[in-house]
Parts: structure tokens; sequence; C-alpha cells
């Protein structure tokens, strides 16, 4: 690849793909412009590839992000679009309730109107396999919403973050990687406690985190640190997990017994089997709650098909 002759007018395209359980239909399409980059807004369009097999069939195959926009180069568009890109990844699984791998960059080139010598980027990115796997529609009016959500919040770099935790919650989503998928959906919980903190006081009409914490029946105490400690808590005791006291108390041995090592892998992995979906659908919920758009979308991502996640496993059968 080259930059040289740079203009300010140039246009590049980036196109990046990878494993997912969300899907969109053939000639469906999910996009999002006018997205805020370094060198100006691009347009972010999701899709997924439909693979054509034996004798005819047509099978989903991995989710296709392209991002087309300014920039002075091609280097200095790679990275940028790339991470633009990888950005939606959280807020698709999110609303899809789906698992969606890390995507890579297969292909940049410089996509200006009218040029015929176009600078650019390829990288091997291995075909998807013949297995069949398990996904889930997409849907994309929802997703918008989702996204609009994400945008106008202001606790949306926080809830970001837990989305983001919640996608690599759902990668582990498989027979065996309970544990895994538990430290991740705990990770959810600590990043919204900040969150739910701020929104209550506001919504309760108090002034300090110490009034929230009396009204959570937390006991004064003059240790400062063990008052924010038991708020902390409490609040995701009571208000993230819906006052689930089995869920909070396994989730958090679990977690906690795979990061310090005290528990076997025995013991985290039957606190983790136990707990995992309850667990999964109470962050997700709450998460959509903390993002605060309108109730009809969210009753319809808390509703079947999406109230349970999908991991991107393959078909199996059961008998």
């Amino acid at each position: 690849m080259s930059d040289e002759n740079q203009r300010s007018d140039q246009q590049f395209t980036l196109v990046a793909r990878g494993p997912s359980a969300a899907i969109l239909f053939n000639h469906e399409q999910l996009q999002v412009p006018n997205f805020p980059a370094p060198w100006g807004p691009v347009v972010i369009t999701v899709r997924t590839r439909w693979i054509t097999r034996a004798e005819g069939v047509t099978v989903p195959g991995h989710l296709w992000i392209e991002v087309t926009g300014p920039a002075p180069s091609l280097d200095h568009a790679l990275q940028p679009f790339a991470t633009a890109g990888l950005v939606f990844l959280p807020i698709l699984s999110l609303s899809a309730n789906a698992a969606i791998s890390d995507i890579e960059t297969e292909l940049a080139f410089e996509s200006t109107p009218g040029c015929s010598d176009r600078p650019y980027f390829q990288n091997f990115v291995p075909p998807e396999s013949d297995m069949v796997f398990l996904v889930r529609r997409l849907d994309a009016q929802a997703t918008v919403s989702v996204i609009d959500a994400f945008t106008k919040s202001p606790h949306s770099s926080r809830l970001h973050r837990a989305a983001e935790q919640y996608r690599l919650a759902l990668n582990y989503w498989r027979m065996g990687l309970e544990a895994l998928s538990v430290a991740h959906l705990w990770m959810v919980l600590e990043a919204m406690t900040p969150v739910c903190v701020e929104v209550e006081i506001k919504q309760r009409g108090l002034k300090t985190r110490g009034e929230l914490a009396l009204s959570l029946g937390v006991k004064e105490s003059s240790d400062k640190m063990e008052m924010e400690s038991k708020l902390d808590a409490e609040v995701r005791r009571q208000l993230l997990l819906a006052g689930d006291d089995e869920c909070y108390s396994n989730a958090r041995k679990a977690s906690d017994g795979l990061e310090h090592g005290y528990l076997t892998h025995k013991e985290v992995h039957t606190l983790s089997q136990s707990v995992r979906l309850r667990l999964a659908r109470l962050v997700r919920a709450a998460i959509l709650d903390l993002l605060g758009f309108e109730a009809d979308v969210v009753s319809k991502l808390n509703a079947a098909p999406y109230e349970n996640p999908v991991g991107h496993c393959p078909l199996c059968q059961h008998v």
C-alpha cells in the first residue's frame, strides 16, 4: 500500500468480518450514517455474508462490517475505521442477545469516485466453516433504537463497557465454559454499579451516596470505605439483580473464587452452572433499563426469542 499524493477529498473503505450468532437476513442491512471519526463522519454498514453450499443451499456466514469515509491517506484510515466498526459489536450483541466474536479487517482501499490508482490493504481472514451454527436474527429496527439510546445516554461510555463485557460473556456461552461467562457477567455488574447509583440518587430525590446507602438498609458506619463497599453490594443485589439473593451470592462466590483462586475448579463450575442464565437475563435487562429508551422496544428485547442468550456454537442433537 502507498500513501503518496494525499488529497483532502479522499475517501476510503474498510471491510471487516468475523463469526457471529447474530445475523441479518439476505439483502438486509443496518446502516449508521455520520458516525464520528478523526477525519470526518463515516458511514457504517452491517450485513451478513450468505454462502451457497452444496446443492444450492444458502447459509449465513460471517458478520460483515463496512466503514466508508474521509481520511488523509490509507494509513490514516486503517486504525480509526477498524475501531469504528468494533465499537458496534457490543451493541449488536446486546440487542440480539447473541454472541459476536472479534472481527478482523480483511480489506481496505481508496474509494474516491473517479480514482484509477487505488492504494489498498489486504489481510487473510479464514473462510467460513462448512459447519452449521446456531444463529438469531438481529432486529434491525430495534437495534437502531439501541444505538440511538447509547448515543444519547449521559452514561454511554460506562454502559458501553458493560455491554462489551456482556459480549465477551456470550462468547463463552457454551457447555463447559460457564465459569468464564459468569466472570464477565460479574464485570458487567461492576461496570454498571456507578451508573445505577447516580440514577437512583436522582430518581429518589436524594443528594449523596450516604443517603442512598441508608435508604437501601446499609447501616451507618464511621468507616467510609466500608460504607462504600456495602452500598455497591446492595445496589448490585437489590437493584441490578432485582433482589435475587441466590443469584447475587452464587455469582459473587464464583467470580471471586475464580479470580482469587480460593475455590476448586469444580466448585467454581458448579456455582456458575447454577446461576449463569439468571445472571445473564438480569444484567442485560439492567443495561437496557439504564439506557432509558422506549419501553416498547425494551419489552420486545426482553421477550422471546431474545430473553435467552445464544452462543456461537455448532448445531447439536440432544437425546
